[in-house]
């Protein structure tokens, strides 16, 4: 991680987009499989 001067600001929105980004990508593969009646 290289220290460039990063406002915390943009560090928790940066952080919060890759959250939000892996939630959508999870849940585009669980409605891809069919959701939760046929294969949990």
């Amino acid at each position: 991680m290289i220290k460039s001067g990063v406002s915390p600001e943009i560090n928790a929105l940066s952080a919060l987009l890759v959250i939000v980004s892996m939630v959508l990508v999870a849940l585009s593969l669980w409605l891809q499989r069919g959701g939760s009646s046929k294969n949990w």
